[in-house]
């Protein structure tokens, strides 16, 4: 079974992503979607987190799973806004614990403006499904 993170965007949870959760899901991906600490589920940091403590903040999550076997790597790492500038940085220190990264308006990388955010999951779903078919 392949495995799927999906990092969230600054200001979003992972509500933002019950639907495509959802339609992942039932096509047999199992799929993980976490609250960044201060984001509204959990409590923020004593002190303000830079983009480095994200990364290392995921990478401790995902340790944590996977030494309770609920989670299987190589696992691809999805990540929208804030969550995309994470995911680079945690991809470009962790590559081998990755299949493959999907950015959706990520920040931090230039993007093309004309399309919508739902057109960008789509697309990135579709791309998705032909690296992993």
């Amino acid at each position: 079974m392949n495995t799927i993170l999906i990092l969230h965007g600054w200001g979003g949870s992972p509500k933002s992503w019950l639907k495509v959760r959802e339609i992942l899901e039932n096509q047999g991906y199992k799929v993980f979607t976490p609250g960044f600490p201060g984001f509204g589920i959990t409590p923020e940091p004593v002190q303000p987190w830079s983009v480095d403590d994200y990364v290392n903040w995921v990478k401790e999550y995902t340790d944590d799973l996977r030494a309770r076997g609920e989670f299987q790597e190589p696992f691809f790492l999805l990540g929208q806004s804030f969550g995309g500038r994470v995911a680079v940085k945690f991809a470009s220190r962790y590559h081998q614990k990755l299949k493959g990264l999907i950015l959706v308006d990520a920040a931090g990388v230039d993007r093309d403006k004309t399309l919508g955010l739902n057109q960008k999951i789509i697309l990135g779903l579709m791309r998705l499904k032909h690296f992993v078919t």
